[in-house]
């Protein structure tokens, strides 16, 4: 059963393999296969999560890997949204910003926890949620298989408040652990 254990971690390298992927076909507006792919980059996010708690097989490389493999999609998909002018600014440099701010954030946590690992709070998995299916839906947009509701920006809006309001619970665990830690 040895082979098991690297079934979440390979559902990762999958997502870092799919997000370039992607480029290409958003160039060639090719929506169908982008679409497929991008929701196979989100299936496989939630697996790689579910079969390591499922199996009681997760790590630290784990976690870190499932983290980068998210950020890469969604910088990814967002660079090419905002290259080919398909999403409002406003929408994208503020999600880019949090997550290097998360970024950021991690060193910090790197280096006073000796790579301990932490776990994403709801409000983190929420708003990873909401920002990939924002992506999805910005991508049915341009298929024309999806209306542009009225709420569209209130709903781009709802996803930067979600994601913004999540780095507080990163922080206030970073400072409780800096304090169990001394």
């Amino acid at each position: 059963m040895i082979w098991r254990r690297q079934i979440p971690n390979a559902l990762s390298v999958l997502r870092i393999f799919l997000a370039p992927m992607l480029v290409p076909l958003f160039e060639q507006r090719r929506w169908l296969p982008l679409l497929l792919l991008l929701l196979l980059a989100i299936i496989s996010d939630a697996a790689d999560g579910y079969l390591a708690r499922r199996w009681d097989m997760t790590s630290r490389c784990g976690a870190w890997l499932d983290a980068i493999a998210d950020k890469v999609l969604i910088w990814s998909v967002l660079g090419m949204l905002w290259h080919q002018h398909m999403a409002p600014t406003w929408f994208i440099l503020p999600l880019l910003l949090r997550d290097l701010g998360l970024l950021v954030f991690g060193m910090f946590w790197l280096r006073a926890q000796a790579w301990q690992q932490m776990r994403p709070s709801f409000s983190g998995k929420l708003a990873m949620a909401l920002q990939m299916l924002s992506l999805v839906y910005l991508c049915l947009l341009q298929m024309k298989a999806a209306v542009v509701p009225v709420w569209l920006n209130g709903l781009l809006i709802l996803v930067l408040l979600v994601s913004w309001l999540s780095l507080p619970f990163y922080w206030s665990r970073l400072r409780h652990q800096g304090k169990s830690s001394c």
